[in-house]
């Protein structure tokens, strides 16, 4: 009877709210409701509530008063469970706990003890919601928990449990747009996770409600006024460079990514994830030399390692190709330096054979591998390798291997 009471009163209580003096009567009250919940009796604390708003209805417009019921309805929703409540009675708890602290914000007066009393509202408020937040997450009553972790962006946009639980929620219910909705709070709080400024530069990139490529590279910049060294980031800033077509600024870019990854990280196996970044963006920006060097520093740490085989291999091949062209256009009277490019274009080819059969596993085919083989040994004509490749390649596409 006194739980359904108060939980009425209260409730009443945040509608009628003002801003005036503080009751006199309110501190023995506050100090009795504190009382109780030192001694660990939040279930008499909470029913104390609507008695005494019962008894005197100016309670209503106290700081002390509310901010003590609001600790009582936060410890009341702890209990586990709460005496009699279920999940969705937990939870309205919660939301009760909110709107005490809320209100006794406002209720607060400018004097340094209020602002600092009302501090305190704030953050146990905040403390609050988000375990209401996580609390109807994890029963997936994801609205509600949206109206939470919305509530707290709003009035804590520091707390990183609002953008990050928001995400969660998109990425639990397949929204994109509450994805990008929780990365975009995450970088205008500034907070200090720099995966979530590339992740938010994902979706601006991708997502139908993004701001396109523009908007991403703006996050990457952000992000980086907050970490400035995180390599990630570095890396990220030269790939959006490139995709909107600034050469220069993503050539110099580029160099400060590639002395952060040499001066941050001594050891060369630990260098590999960035090598390849480094190899792929220098190729990008035509410095294949650059490329070439990077990907053979992380074949020279991993010699199977796909991505550098692939992309070494690939640019020997485009360099053949550049000799063939010039041996093709040479005049007839040109015999020797004509033969002498069709050597150099070979002895390309075979190294890139080389790379590309390091990374062929039958065990695991790869189509693209496997052309690119076939198209090799048919330049070298080695006509027995070609036929033995192609044969693999019919027999793995009629398996459905690839």
């Amino acid at each position: 009877m006194y739980r359904i009471i108060a939980i009425g009163l209260v409730v009443v209580c945040f509608t009628l709210l003002s801003t005036t003096a503080l009751p006199v009567a309110a501190e023995p009250v506050a100090n009795e409701l504190e009382a109780l919940l030192e001694q660990g009796k939040p279930e008499q604390a909470y029913e104390r509530i609507g008695e005494a708003v019962q008894a005197n209805a100016e309670l209503q417009e106290s700081h002390a008063f509310l901010m003590a019921a609001g600790r009582v309805c936060a410890a009341y929703s702890k209990l586990d469970p709460p005496i009699n409540a279920g999940e969705g009675y937990r939870v309205r708890l919660q939301a009760e706990a909110v709107e005490c602290f809320t209100m006794a914000q406002q209720a607060a007066e400018p004097g340094s003890e209020q602002r600092r009393a009302a501090s305190s509202a704030r953050q146990r408020a905040n403390d609050t919601m988000g375990r209401a937040a996580v609390m109807a997450f994890e029963a997936k009553r994801f609205d509600l928990a949206l109206e939470y972790t919305r509530a707290i962006m709003r009035v804590s946009p520091e707390d990183r449990l609002g953008p990050v639980l928001t995400v969660r929620i998109g990425q639990s219910t397949g929204r994109d747009d509450l994805q990008l909705e929780g990365a975009r709070a995450a970088v205008a709080a500034r907070l200090p996770i720099p995966d979530y400024y590339s992740f938010a530069a994902t979706l601006e990139a991708n997502a139908k409600t993004g701001g396109g490529l523009g908007a991403a590279l703006a996050h990457i910049e952000t992000g980086l006024a907050v970490a400035p060294d995180d390599l990630k980031l570095l890396a990220e800033r030269v790939r959006y460079l490139i995709l909107t077509e600034r050469g220069a600024d993503a050539t110099a870019a580029l160099e400060r990514f590639r002395a952060q990854t040499f001066a941050q990280i001594e050891q060369p196996a630990r260098r590999v994830p960035y090598l390849f970044f480094l190899g792929l963006y220098s190729e990008q920006l035509g410095q294949p030399d650059a490329a070439k060097g990077h990907y053979q520093a992380i074949i020279d740490q991993d010699p199977k390692h796909l991505e550098a085989n692939a992309g070494l291999g690939r640019l020997l091949i485009d360099e053949a190709a550049a000799l063939r062209r010039q041996e093709i256009d040479l005049p007839l009277s040109e015999a020797e330096q004509s033969r002498q490019l069709k050597a150099q274009a070979a002895a390309l080819l075979c190294r890139a054979r080389a790379h590309f059969e390091a990374i062929h596993d039958p065990q695991a085919p790869n189509s693209d591998v496997m052309v690119t083989l076939i198209q090799i040994y048919g330049q070298l004509e080695d006509f027995d390798a070609l036929r033995d490749m192609q044969a693999q390649f019919d027999r793995y596409r009629k398996e459905r291997r690839f």
